[in-house]
């Protein structure tokens, strides 16, 4: 026990914690001076998210003691339903728009993971496979938000036009390619990354390469894994959005009545 938690090394880290705690008051102090008021908001934030990392980081210290072999991919299971709910909040305007997002998620996250494992890219261990994991698992999710949110926003801009073309015969599939919707929704959800990626090493030193360079990793090491995050989370995440766009397509329009069929959102009291 006294291995798996040193009091030294933790009484350390907290001490160094609580002094960070500036930084928190710091941002505090200039939302409230500037009456922006989600000061609060910002402090729940903060907290909830630190309650969190402790509890994922107190079972990692015992999943990474264990040797569990394939079943460690099991482990991302929890990480693929939260990420494919939180999206599914957001996207509430597209019918059945959490079990396509739990499909996509799943299909992409272990397609990507299990390749990288069996070209042994990376070795198949908790260590590796669930913090690599859990980076697609977030980036894809941002990625297919991206592509059904501006999917939806430019069937809303061209409404008149897309029914008109339903009119006439054409599926909701051609339209959306022909319009150049589905093309413009994928270049602009992977384009965050994409920019990223080829600013790798002159803009910004990324948050994988710098955590193990201040482990003490080889910098050329800690190089090769940091492009292949970002090679695992544009696949993993174009891979999730061509699926979430495939079966969002589907209902998104309405065919028997040649119309959109997007849910508006609740009006709210004033």
């Amino acid at each position: 026990m006294t291995e798996l938690f040193p009091l030294s090394l933790l009484l350390k880290t907290g001490q160094q914690f609580l002094i960070s705690l500036f930084f928190l008051l710091l941002i505090v102090i200039i939302i409230k001076w500037k009456e922006v008021g989600i000061e609060k908001y910002i402090t729940s934030s903060a907290i909830r998210g630190f309650l969190q990392l402790l509890i994922l980081s107190t079972v990692l210290i015992y999943i990474f003691t264990i040797q569990i072999g394939v079943f460690v991919f099991l482990f991302l299971l929890p990480m693929i339903w939260f990420s494919a709910r939180t999206a599914a909040g957001r996207l509430q305007m597209v019918a059945g728009i959490y079990k396509t997002q739990l499909l996509s998620q799943s299909v992409a996250i272990f397609l990507v993971m299990g390749i990288a494992v069996l070209l042994q890219i990376i070795p198949m261990t908790p260590e590796f496979v669930i913090p690599i994991g859990g980076m697609v698992a977030g980036n894809s999710m941002n990625i297919s938000y991206l592509a059904v949110n501006r999917t939806v926003s430019e069937v809303k801009i061209q409404d008149k036009r897309i029914e008109s073309a339903l009119a006439l015969g054409a599926t909701p599939s051609e339209i959306l390619s022909k319009f150049g919707i589905i093309r413009n929704a994928i270049e602009a959800s992977i384009t965050p990354n994409v920019n990223n990626l080829r600013t790798l090493g002159i803009v910004a030193i990324p948050g994988l390469m710098s955590g193990m360079i201040i482990g003490g990793v080889n910098p050329i090491v800690a190089g090769f894994y940091q492009v292949l995050i970002f090679f695992l989370i544009i696949s993993g995440g174009l891979i999730s959005a061509l699926i979430t766009l495939k079966y969002s397509v589907i209902e998104m329009f309405d065919k028997d009545n040649l119309r959109l069929n997007l849910i508006e959102p609740p009006e709210t009291d004033e």
